[in-house]
């Protein structure tokens, strides 16, 4: 007994000799990951990427009824929030285009009102010009609007059938009236038909946080990188003579994973302190409980890829690669709502991902501690993987 805590002992100051490797790769990484997140969460959420639309109305006449229309159209809140509309004649849209003042045109044909009471619909002819992101979002407004009128067309064409077929044709007038106004207050208004539910393709953290936690997950894998030199597996001549101590892949194992704790634990201090001067995290004992778990998370990781690999070369390219791939899948670098249905099913279980929702906790506190428990289960998971290959 006295033999396997005495190297343990060994194994925790051989650790402790890497301090100036690992303080030296901690303040690189912090400045480099920092500053990563930083402009990660302003070009998720920074100023609006959409600009307003302007759009060009070409009249057939001077139809008021047209025009009033239009400026019906223009109020509604979908409508509004990114579109201006202006009245010009053809001549002037044509010079609109060619000097990029307009993104599109709207044709409206003669008796476009009265086409559309009584069934004729003539067609409105929609010009965009070039591809951009403006161009396809006025393109979803215009077949959004098609498909409400055609609704709202069959909804009078099937009430027309039904009293054609019940012998009630002096009140079909009256039902198209009633029928016309319930869907244009509903269309004017529909707004207040659906209630209203803020997402964030982030979840319950601001941007920020979640670059945050993120990056402090890919910061404590890459700190491994530093201190590789410590993590390169024994000789198969050190094996053999371990084992004549009593000393097996079992406790080894435990001990070079402490060992990489402490290293990991003491470099994620600053990565955390940093967070927290900047308004990241909140400093807490809760907090701290919380990135001492993750520690050991990420130091069973990176011990089994080191020992998977089976030299510190190959560790350091393994373990870099690993972690930039699984953190693309896990949603990490960008979120996993813009990422396919597929890589979003197994996202969750990869273990990234499972880090990622511990290190939400630094920031949602102990409210949603059943989040340990998957990380909890990952380091048993890494740490039993390890010593399978320590003793092949």
């Amino acid at each position: 007994m006295s033999q396997r805590l005495n190297y343990w002992r060994l194994e925790v100051k051989r650790a402790f000799f890497r301090l100036p490797q690992l303080a030296a790769g901690a303040m690189i990484l912090t400045l480099f990951l920092g500053l990563t997140a930083s402009f990660a969460g302003e070009r998720l959420y920074g100023d609006s990427a959409l600009g307003r639309i302007t759009i060009g109305v070409i009249l057939s006449g001077e139809d008021e009824q047209e025009k009033m229309l239009v400026q019906m159209l223009s109020h509604m809140e979908s409508v509004e929030s990114i579109c201006d509309f202006q009245y010009m004649t053809e001549a002037e849209a044509e010079e609109a285009f060619r000097n990029h003042k307009i993104y599109g045109a709207l044709y409206l044909p003669e008796g476009l009102i009265q086409g559309i009471i009584n069934g004729s619909n003539p067609p409105i002819r929609v010009r965009l010009e070039g591809g951009g992101l403006e161009n396809r979002i006025f393109k979803e407004l215009t077949q959004a609007g098609a498909r409400i009128l055609g609704s709202a067309q069959a909804g009078i064409y099937a009430g027309d059938q039904l009293l054609h077929e019940s012998e009630m044709e002096e009140r079909i007038g009256q039902l198209e009236q009633d029928l016309n106004e319930i869907y244009i207050n509903n269309s004017l208004n529909r707004e207040n038909l659906f209630r209203e539910t803020q997402v964030s393709a982030t979840g319950d953290l601001s941007p920020l946080q979640f670059y945050g936690t993120s990056i402090l997950i890919l910061y404590l894998l890459l700190l491994s990188v530093p201190v590789s030199s410590y993590l390169k597996p024994e000789s198969a001549v050190m094996v053999q003579k371990l084992k004549l101590l009593g000393i097996g892949a079992w406790t080894g194992t435990a001990a070079k994973l402490t060992g990489l704790w402490i290293l990991m634990l003491i470099g994620g201090l600053l990565f955390f302190a940093a967070a927290c001067w900047a308004g990241i995290f909140l400093w807490s004992p809760f907090a701290l409980g919380i990135l001492a778990l993750l520690c050991l998370g990420t130091a069973a990781m990176a011990l089994f890829i080191f020992e998977a690999a089976g030299n510190g070369m190959g560790g350091i390219i393994l373990l870099f690669l690993g972690t930039v791939v699984l953190h693309l899948f896990s949603g990490g670098i960008l979120p996993s709502v813009f990422l396919p249905s597929t890589v979003r099913e197994i996202s969750v279980f990869l273990p990234n991902a499972i880090l990622m929702k511990g290190a939400g906790l630094l920031v949602l506190g102990p409210d949603q501690m059943v989040w340990c428990l998957p990380v909890a289960g990952l380091i048993l998971f890494f740490y039993i993987l390890t010593v399978g290959v320590r003793r092949r």
